[in-house]
């Protein structure tokens, strides 16, 4: 992402940071409206060796899921900031910090250990890829709310986002049955799943990419600002009306 920093100790600096932050904003929230519901939100992406037989690569893939999805779930279980690598570093207030927690999830990723900036898509033999280079991969959602359950919070969960970029509007659709489904079984297994957001109401500038990546349910034209309802919002609303999945 721009400015196309690669400094992993800035990196694992800022993931302190990011830690610390979300405590004192809790507790000013906490401070001004005591009876508000105040939670963090985290994007998870399950990360795979690209060659399973590969030791590197897989050590790879449990660097990357250790920095990238495990540090704030443990912060909030147990109040530290566990940076591997480094004694966990115990932070008062920090635990329990959350009424809720929001699970973004997209795809998953693969890495491997001789081209650690760049990740690959999963699954790799995916039929096709989103304008973001990804491969939509349902079972991930499920394995990320199984995973913040497990993570004994004991607190509500929200998927935060989920959504797909491309122009193809049945592809949308079934992206988001797909993942809804995940969804209903994670419900089913005892996940505490109170709500599901939708990535995104409408077209949006997406970071660097701009306007060539659409993610929304409504169409925008970025130059008359037209707005028309893809086939998916209605497809959505249905499911939001009637709470059932077909």
């Amino acid at each position: 992402m721009p400015p196309g920093e690669k400094d992993f100790a800035a990196f694992r600096q800022i993931l302190r940071n990011t830690m610390l932050l979300y405590r004192d904003a809790y507790q000013v929230l906490k401070g001004i409206a005591p009876a508000a519901q105040v939670g963090t939100i985290h994007v998870f992406m399950p990360v795979f060796p690209a060659d399973a037989s590969s030791e590197d690569d897989v050590l790879m893939a449990q660097n990357f899921d250790a920095h990238f999805n495990a540090v704030p779930l443990r912060a909030l279980r147990e109040g530290v900031i566990a940076l591997p690598g480094l004694e966990p570093e115990p932070v008062e207030g920090l635990r329990g910090a959350a009424d809720f927690f929001g699970a973004n999830y997209y795809s998953a990723t693969s890495v491997r250990a001789a081209e650690p900036g760049a990740g690959g898509p999963y699954p790799p033999d995916a039929p096709r890829l989103t304008q973001l280079g990804n491969a939509p991969w349902p079972e991930g959602l499920l394995q990320v709310l199984r995973r913040v359950r497990d993570a004994g919070l004991a607190i509500p969960i929200y998927v935060a986002e989920n959504g797909i970029g491309t122009d193809d509007d049945a592809w949308r659709i079934e992206y988001i049955r797909s993942h809804l489904a995940m969804v209903a079984r994670a419900v089913a297994e005892g996940c505490d799943v109170r709500g599901y957001f939708h990535w995104t109401s409408v077209d949006n500038f997406e970071w660097h990419l701009g306007w060539t990546a659409q993610f929304g349910l409504i169409a925008f034209d970025p130059v008359t600002f037209e707005r028309r309802p893809k086939p998916s919002a209605a497809f959505l609303g249905e499911i939001a009306r009637t709470g059932v999945l077909r």
